[in-house]
């Protein structure tokens, strides 16, 4: 049997891009979790550098963090993470799968970016 919505549509079994979302949601938790106390963002301590690091690392936090806020907006918005499943972003673009993978292919840049940004080294 096949799933069909409050709507009477019927309900794709993807939810690439609910994962995606959480996946992002991971990264900036496990982002916000590390040592933030002015010098240990990303486990790199300024002054074992030759050159001050702060402000590059200041820089990148802040980048981060406005990412973070665009983006829970951005989901909201769009209810990529909506409790109904009526109203998500996977069954609402279930059937147009033109608009849904390039959704997925910026969402998959996106996060290459983010891995990039908090894990990189100084």
């Amino acid at each position: 049997m096949v799933p069909v919505s409050a709507a009477g549509m019927l309900l794709s079994a993807s939810t690439i891009i609910y994962n995606l979302v959480i996946d992002f949601f991971n990264l900036f938790e496990k982002f916000s979790s590390q040592n933030i106390n002015g010098r240990d963002y990303f486990g790199v301590e300024a002054a074992e550098n030759s050159y001050d690091t702060t402000s590059t690392l200041d820089t990148r936090l802040e980048a981060i963090r406005t990412l973070q806020k665009r983006f829970e907006i951005w989901t909201s918005y769009t209810g990529a993470v909506a409790d109904d499943p009526d109203l998500s972003l996977d069954t609402r673009l279930g059937f147009d799968w033109k608009t849904r993978s390039m959704v997925v292919g910026l969402l998959h840049l996106i996060q290459i970016s983010l891995r990039q940004c908090i894990f990189a080294p100084i």
